[in-house]
């Protein structure tokens, strides 16, 4: 499965739902679902900006996946229409993409893992990954949980 390693508190953002657009200065290959793997570093004026500590965040670890939709270049005016959805306090760039996200699933407990520079890989034999999939599963046909906040009912979601 494609990963990505996003620094904190913007993984965190993402994954309660709050961040939907992702802003990077290279486009994706990769449309579908994506793990979401928070850095071990964090992006201290984006810590200060939205009033959360390092020792409040997981680092480090894998949180959980997001639907990958689309991506575009922002041009100004879209820069500033969209900053509720970016989340972003720095300023227009030219060279940025912005990456429409959604569906956060987050895992039952964020999985230790190293992260990469660019889209990576993680084998999809491995456990958290097999629970991602289990939950892509259960989100895309509708039945079993509603994924925006993972509510989930008995056993295995069931």
């Amino acid at each position: 499965m494609k990963a990505i390693t996003i620094r904190q508190p913007w993984s965190s953002l993402i994954m309660d739902g709050e961040k939907t657009i992702e802003v990077r200065s290279w486009e994706p290959k990769h449309l579908g679902w994506v793990i979401v793997h928070a850095g071990r570093n964090v992006d201290p004026d984006a810590c200060k900006h939205f009033e959360t500590t390092a020792s409040t965040l997981q680092l480090g670890k894998v949180l959980g996946a997001v639907h990958l939709t689309s991506s575009f270049r922002f041009t100004e005016e879209l820069w500033n229409e969209l900053q509720a959805e970016h989340c972003e306090f720095s300023s227009y760039d030219p060279k940025f993409f912005g990456w429409r996200i959604r569906d956060p699933i987050k895992l039952n407990s964020p999985a230790t893992w190293s992260g990469k520079l660019g889209m990576f890989d993680i084998d999809d034999s491995i456990d958290f990954v097999q629970e991602l999939l289990q939950r892509i599963r259960c989100c895309e046909d509708g039945s079993r949980f509603e994924c925006p906040n993972n509510t989930f009912e008995g056993e295995n979601g069931i």
